[in-house]
């Protein structure tokens, strides 16, 4: 009897989650699609010139954007609220205003489509897990017959099934891995040679270790990193500022039963582009790249392999 109570707990609580979660969903909707109307509302508002004074991130690397612009021979400020694009001080972008408030303004210059798609996923995704949790919680025929005529019975469980290690040796991935490493250190060295005074430390990451004559995991993934550094210590980009300036690329994911196998083939083009951007940087201002030794080592130790182009 106990039991039976506990059991239908669960469900009212199952259930009643799963509404919330429907509701949610309905929520996003209509907020998504009062936005986007209301942003066609807006679209013959006169265009006026703004200029960020002051930006604020949060935990989360979002940016809280507060700009000023001139409207009808007075100057307003406005705000962009969680904005995941960064801002410079006296950054200058184009905002419409309410002609009828000038005070009120958007830095939408078009409605957004994208508000709309982003608003039915989240109605499909949360009404979907919400009707997944109520349909749950309703006694199926079969359980209501079952209790009102015969004893519960509780069925074996099936034995869990263990995967069976794939027949593909480790030995053609470390192959992959030994090829791309030695090709992304021949990019660092080009790019040392361009630019002299930069130096850069070249690792192997993997998610597992792989045994020597062993099996490929069910899962595996390896990455390669080209990061800044100094006296064989990885450069953060600022005192604290927990950025490390790298070029990088996922080169091989393995997945799946079938274990298959893919081999990036756009590393090179991708690595050579981002450290060209990060050198040039580098070289404009090193002073302000330190060496923070014990974050350094913590993220060399993860690696599988380093080397070093001085």
């Amino acid at each position: 009897m106990a039991e039976q109570k506990q059991s239908k707990g669960i469900r009212v609580i199952l259930a009643a989650a799963g509404f919330l979660f429907v509701c949610g969903g309905f929520y996003l909707f209509v907020n998504g699609l009062i936005s986007y109307i209301g942003q066609f509302g807006q679209k013959n508002w006169p265009v006026a010139t703004a200029a960020v004074i002051d930006v604020d991130e949060n935990k989360s690397t979002r940016y809280n954007i507060l700009y000023q612009y001139e409207a009808e021979g007075s100057i307003f400020t406005g705000r962009i609220q969680g904005s995941n694009v960064p801002k410079k001080l006296g950054e200058t972008f184009k905002v419409k205003y309410d002609p009828n408030a000038p005070e009120k303004s958007t830095p939408y210059l078009e409605p957004a489509f994208g508000i709309v798609v982003s608003s039915i996923s989240g109605f499909l995704i949360f009404g979907f897990i919400g009707y997944r949790m109520i349909r749950s919680a309703v006694p199926k025929k079969e359980e209501l017959k079952a209790k009102s005529n015969f004893p519960s019975i509780t069925k074996p469980k099936k034995a869990s099934r263990k995967t069976v290690a794939s027949p593909i040796a480790d030995r053609e991935i470390r192959q992959y891995e030994d090829r791309i490493f030695h090709e992304v250190c021949e990019i660092a060295k080009a790019s040392k040679e361009k630019h002299p005074s930069v130096e850069y430390a070249v690792r192997l990451e993997c998610s597992d270790r792989l045994e020597r004559n062993g099996f490929m995991p069910t899962r595996y993934s390896s990455w390669v990193f080209v990061s800044l550094c100094r006296n064989r210590v990885l450069l953060e980009s600022g005192e604290n500022s927990g950025e490390w300036p790298s070029a990088c690329d996922e080169i091989i994911r393995v997945k799946g039963r079938n274990k298959k196998r893919i081999i990036s083939d756009t590393y090179k083009n991708s690595i050579s582009k981002d450290l060209e951007v990060i050198a040039a940087d580098y070289e404009s201002s090193p002073s302000v790249y330190v060496e923070n030794k014990e974050a350094s080592d913590e993220m060399l130790a993860q690696a599988c392999r380093v080397e070093w182009i001085e």
